[in-house]
Order: C-alpha cells, then structure tokens, then sequence
C-alpha cells in the first residue's frame, strides 16, 4: 500500500508505478559532493537526490541571490539564475 505524506498528482484509484531504492551511503554522498566542479552542478546533484521531496515553492538560489543583492554583494550564478529582485 502507498500511503503519501502529502498530496500527490493521481486520480483517486489511478495505477501508478513505484520504486523503491535505498539512500546513498553518507560516504557515497561526500564522494558525489566533491566530483561537482560548479555550484550549478552541485544543486543538480542535489535536486537529482531530493527528486522525492514534494515541491514547496522556495527556491533556495533565489533566497540566497536576494540576500546576497540585498547586501550589496553580487549573485551566486549571475548567468545561471535570473529573477526580479
């Protein structure tokens, strides 16, 4: 039986296909960590293992570029990741 934690994007009775996988190792995960070469890989890399996660709406890159602007300083990836501020 599937039992969401929150709402999910099916029809009541729909047929669906699940799978199940363990998490990476914290030692699998640090490995990962530190093949990435750019902050752009880095949130993917992360993304591709909260793919699970249910969608909020916050953007974390957003939050971080409108504190960083609101300091004065400049975006993480300027060229990455464009929003009004």
């Amino acid at each position: 039986m599937f039992r969401p934690v929150g709402p999910v994007p099916f029809a009541e009775g729909a047929a669906v296909e699940l799978t199940v996988a363990p998490l990476p190792s914290p030692e699998e995960l640090a490995r990962r960590a530190e093949l990435v070469r750019s902050l752009t890989e880095m949130w993917a890399a992360a993304a591709a293992e909260a793919e699970d996660d249910p969608d909020d709406g916050f953007d974390i890159i957003e939050a971080l570029n409108r504190t960083r602007l609101s300091e004065g300083r400049p975006p993480i990836e300027p060229a990455a990741y464009q929003f009004e501020p």
